[in-house]
């Protein structure tokens, strides 16, 4: 089942391995506990609703189009609360843009359509640059073949998403980089033999396209 998440809502996501049963943790209040597995089906989930802001913001629907956005922020919200360091930083930026932009779209104090593309740009090249790091480790401290298929998969579908935002969507390089990606993760959650060095090269060509793509991704102004 698909939740809609609300601005409000935190999740906590468990770190078990893949189909591992586990006694569940004690809940804090306020969160909701998502085994990952479970979680990890929804990375189109953001694209849905940064679409969905683009498309009220041109018909000028300000009200629908901040709430969609803010939708979109509660899952950067999610993966930028168990990421560390450079990455953590880059996902919690994107965060408060798009949380600036939400405030100022309602209000009708934003205009530009190309702020907008941009900052939703970002945030996908933060989260297909997340989700890479997520793989990498997955590949390279535990071998997890599936783990390390669905974050390859998630990287391939943010990155997809950041270079069509980006205003770049026929850049062969990328594109071929996120369909390698995907065949590769099909493999691996099918059952293939490990295979180190297709593993490696996917990842790699994932890394190459991220930063392509951050090439174009403009720069936030400084305020």
């Amino acid at each position: 089942m698909i939740v809609k998440l609300g601005v409000a809502l935190v999740l906590a996501l468990t770190m078990l391995p893949w189909g591992a049963q586990a006694v569940a943790p004690p809940v804090p209040k306020g969160h909701v506990i998502f085994e990952e597995g479970t979680w990890m089906p929804l990375a189109d989930a953001p694209a849905y609703e940064f679409d969905d802001a683009r498309v009220d913001f041109i018909s000028k629907d300000y009200t629908d189009a901040a709430r969609h956005l803010r939708k979109g922020v509660a899952f950067l919200n999610v993966e930028a609360s168990r990421a560390q360091g450079e990455d953590k930083a880059q996902l919690s930026s994107s965060v408060e843009e798009l949380e600036k932009l939400a405030k100022e779209i309602q209000k009708g104090q934003m205009n530009s359509l190309e702020g907008l593309d941009n900052a939703i740009a970002r945030a996908e090249y933060a989260l297909a640059a997340h989700h890479r790091i997520l793989a990498l480790g997955a590949a390279q401290a535990e071998k997890n073949a599936k783990w390390t298929a669905h974050h390859m998969r998630a990287t391939a579908t943010h990155l997809e998403h950041a270079l069509t935002w980006a205003g770049h969507e026929g850049e062969q390089a990328v594109v071929a980089a996120v369909t390698r990606a995907r065949t590769v993760a099909s493999k691996l959650i099918a059952g293939s033999e490990w295979a180190s060095a297709e593993v490696g090269n996917a990842l790699t060509a994932l890394g190459d396209g991220i930063e392509k793509v951050g090439q174009w991704v403009q720069p936030r102004k400084r305020q």
